[in-house]
Protein backbone atom coordinates (compact mmCIF):
# COMPACT_ATOMS: atom_id res chain seq x y z
CA UNK A 1 0.00 0.00 0.00
CA UNK A 2 1.23 3.18 -1.10
CA UNK A 3 0.58 6.76 0.72
CA UNK A 4 0.48 10.27 -1.11
CA UNK A 5 2.36 12.29 1.62
CA UNK A 6 1.28 15.97 0.43
CA UNK A 7 3.63 18.94 1.48
CA UNK A 8 2.32 21.91 2.77
CA UNK A 9 4.75 25.08 3.53
CA UNK A 10 2.62 26.19 6.46
CA UNK A 11 4.91 28.56 8.11
CA UNK A 12 3.47 30.27 4.72
CA UNK A 13 -0.04 29.46 5.02
CA UNK A 14 0.24 30.58 8.63
CA UNK A 15 1.35 33.92 7.65
CA UNK A 16 -0.91 34.18 4.64
CA UNK A 17 -4.00 33.18 7.23
CA UNK A 18 -2.21 36.20 9.81
CA UNK A 19 -2.35 38.86 7.15
CA UNK A 20 -5.62 38.12 5.86
CA UNK A 21 -7.12 38.31 9.79
CA UNK A 22 -5.02 41.68 10.20
CA UNK A 23 -6.15 43.20 6.92
CA UNK A 24 -10.25 42.11 7.80
CA UNK A 25 -9.78 43.46 11.07
CA UNK A 26 -8.27 46.69 9.68
CA UNK A 27 -10.71 47.22 7.13
CA UNK A 28 -13.98 46.51 9.22
CA UNK A 29 -12.90 48.66 11.92
CA UNK A 30 -10.17 51.00 11.41
CA UNK A 31 -9.68 53.75 13.81
CA UNK A 32 -6.62 56.08 14.77
CA UNK A 33 -6.24 57.89 17.98
CA UNK A 34 -3.88 60.15 19.64
CA UNK A 35 -2.63 61.41 22.73
CA UNK A 36 -0.96 64.23 24.26
CA UNK A 37 -0.96 67.49 24.95
CA UNK A 38 -0.19 71.09 23.31
CA UNK A 39 1.68 73.45 25.85
CA UNK A 40 2.76 77.29 25.38
CA UNK A 41 5.04 79.20 27.80
CA UNK A 42 3.84 82.56 27.95
CA UNK A 43 7.70 84.62 28.44
CA UNK A 44 6.08 87.93 29.07
CA UNK A 45 4.04 90.67 27.45
CA UNK A 46 3.85 94.31 26.69
CA UNK A 47 1.07 96.34 26.67
CA UNK A 48 2.43 100.05 27.32
CA UNK A 49 -0.82 101.70 26.64
CA UNK A 50 -3.30 99.46 29.11
CA UNK A 51 -5.75 98.82 26.30
CA UNK A 52 -7.87 96.11 25.51
CA UNK A 53 -7.60 94.28 21.65
CA UNK A 54 -10.31 96.28 20.80
CA UNK A 55 -8.73 99.53 22.10
CA UNK A 56 -10.60 100.97 24.48
CA UNK A 57 -8.66 101.00 28.64
CA UNK A 58 -9.04 98.25 30.13
CA UNK A 59 -10.22 100.00 33.46
CA UNK A 60 -13.48 102.10 33.56
CA UNK A 61 -13.69 105.14 33.33
CA UNK A 62 -11.64 105.50 29.85
CA UNK A 63 -9.30 107.90 31.23
CA UNK A 64 -6.00 108.33 29.76
CA UNK A 65 -2.82 110.92 29.69
CA UNK A 66 -2.05 113.47 27.31
CA UNK A 67 0.05 110.89 25.19
CA UNK A 68 -3.09 108.61 24.67
CA UNK A 69 -1.54 106.23 27.75
CA UNK A 70 -4.84 104.44 29.79
CA UNK A 71 -4.57 105.48 33.58
CA UNK A 72 -5.53 102.09 34.96
CA UNK A 73 -3.94 98.63 34.62
CA UNK A 74 -5.02 95.87 33.42
CA UNK A 75 -5.65 92.34 34.61
CA UNK A 76 -3.82 90.34 32.09
CA UNK A 77 -4.67 86.48 31.63
CA UNK A 78 -4.66 84.13 28.77
CA UNK A 79 -6.53 81.94 26.77
CA UNK A 80 -5.30 78.94 24.76
CA UNK A 81 -8.03 77.86 22.15
CA UNK A 82 -6.93 74.96 19.85
CA UNK A 83 -8.68 74.84 16.38
CA UNK A 84 -7.91 73.25 13.02
CA UNK A 85 -6.08 75.27 10.62
CA UNK A 86 -7.78 78.72 9.43
CA UNK A 87 -6.76 81.14 6.35
CA UNK A 88 -7.92 84.02 8.86
CA UNK A 89 -7.80 83.85 12.49
CA UNK A 90 -10.55 84.57 14.37
CA UNK A 91 -11.18 84.63 17.46
CA UNK A 92 -14.97 83.49 17.67
CA UNK A 93 -16.34 80.29 17.25
CA UNK A 94 -15.50 76.70 19.09
CA UNK A 95 -12.18 75.77 20.17
CA UNK A 96 -12.44 72.30 18.19
CA UNK A 97 -9.43 70.69 20.24
CA UNK A 98 -10.62 72.43 23.87
CA UNK A 99 -9.35 75.43 25.32
CA UNK A 100 -7.70 76.76 28.98
CA UNK A 101 -6.99 79.66 30.61
CA UNK A 102 -4.83 81.24 33.03
CA UNK A 103 -5.93 83.01 36.07
CA UNK A 104 -5.09 86.88 36.42
CA UNK A 105 -1.15 86.86 36.29
CA UNK A 106 -0.09 90.32 35.65
CA UNK A 107 -0.74 94.08 34.92
CA UNK A 108 -0.11 95.78 31.77
CA UNK A 109 3.65 94.77 31.27
CA UNK A 110 5.70 91.93 32.59
CA UNK A 111 8.89 89.60 31.74
CA UNK A 112 9.17 86.45 33.25
CA UNK A 113 13.43 86.92 32.64
CA UNK A 114 12.48 89.73 35.78
CA UNK A 115 11.17 86.94 37.93
CA UNK A 116 11.95 84.07 37.07
CA UNK A 117 10.02 82.23 40.09
CA UNK A 118 6.90 82.77 38.29
CA UNK A 119 5.79 80.74 34.98
CA UNK A 120 2.73 81.06 33.18
CA UNK A 121 2.20 77.77 30.98
CA UNK A 122 -0.84 76.55 29.44
CA UNK A 123 -1.09 73.28 28.75
CA UNK A 124 -3.84 71.43 27.35
CA UNK A 125 -4.47 67.78 26.99
CA UNK A 126 -6.06 66.36 24.05
CA UNK A 127 -7.04 62.83 22.79
CA UNK A 128 -9.56 62.39 19.34
CA UNK A 129 -9.76 59.61 17.19
CA UNK A 130 -11.25 59.67 13.37
CA UNK A 131 -11.83 57.01 11.03
CA UNK A 132 -9.71 56.12 8.47
CA UNK A 133 -11.93 53.18 6.47
CA UNK A 134 -11.35 54.21 2.43
CA UNK A 135 -7.72 55.05 1.80
CA UNK A 136 -6.07 51.82 4.16
CA UNK A 137 -8.86 49.79 3.94
CA UNK A 138 -8.23 49.88 -0.16
CA UNK A 139 -4.87 49.27 0.04
CA UNK A 140 -4.80 46.45 2.42
CA UNK A 141 -7.38 44.13 -0.11
CA UNK A 142 -5.28 45.12 -3.17
CA UNK A 143 -2.03 44.45 -1.77
CA UNK A 144 -3.08 41.49 -0.06
CA UNK A 145 -6.26 39.75 -2.37
CA UNK A 146 -5.42 41.28 -5.72
CA UNK A 147 -9.03 43.25 -5.73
Amino acid sequence: MRTSVIRMDLPKIKMHLLLGIAAWVLCTNMWVSATGSFELEVLGIQNTRGELSNGSCCALPDIRLDNGTCVGQCRTFFRLCLKEYQTEVSDTGPCTFGNVSTPVVGGNSFSMHANPHHHVVLKLPFTFRWTVSGILSNYFLSRFFGE
